[in-house]
């Protein structure tokens, strides 16, 4: 076989791969940078927030600027059936008041239970649109 026709092969096999691909991952692929991320975290956030990060903003909690403080990562994999949800949502209202990312995470951000009130019940929500994708900020109001 020529080195033209192998190459040529190897192409179809890719692409047919990342089309494969596409239809079993639910979600579309991020071909951006976190750049955008940080961006959005720090124009949307104030220096001394404590910061809860969810889907989209995962990976910005590796690459924030030095002046946010995230504190904590939603959703958490908590599988066990020992896990106590209540202490858990007791321990983020305790160390953060400022929540960025999908609403559904702040609604239900232990996997594989029932949906309960949002951690933080009582906060002001901000519906806001990042790259397509309906984000939310929701920011504890002082007691």
């Amino acid at each position: 076989m020529q080195p033209a026709v192998r190459w040529l092969d190897r192409l179809l096999v890719a692409v047919l791969t990342v089309l494969y691909l596409s239809f079993l991952y639910r979600y579309p692929p991020d071909w951006t940078t976190t750049a955008a991320g940080d961006r959005f975290l720090v124009e949307h956030t104030r220096a001394g927030d404590r910061i809860v990060l969810a889907p989209p903003f995962v990976f910005t909690a590796a690459t924030a600027a030095p002046t946010r403080d995230v504190r904590r990562i939603v959703p958490q994999p908590y599988f066990l059936e020992t896990f106590d949800r209540a202490a858990w949502i007791r321990d983020l209202n305790a160390c953060c008041d400022v929540y960025l990312g999908r609403e559904e995470f702040l609604r239900e951000p232990v996997t594989r239970r029932p949906p309960g009130d949002p951690f933080f019940s009582d906060a002001s929500i901000e519906h806001l649109e990042f790259r397509g994708e309906p984000v939310i900020v929701a920011r504890r109001r002082a007691p």
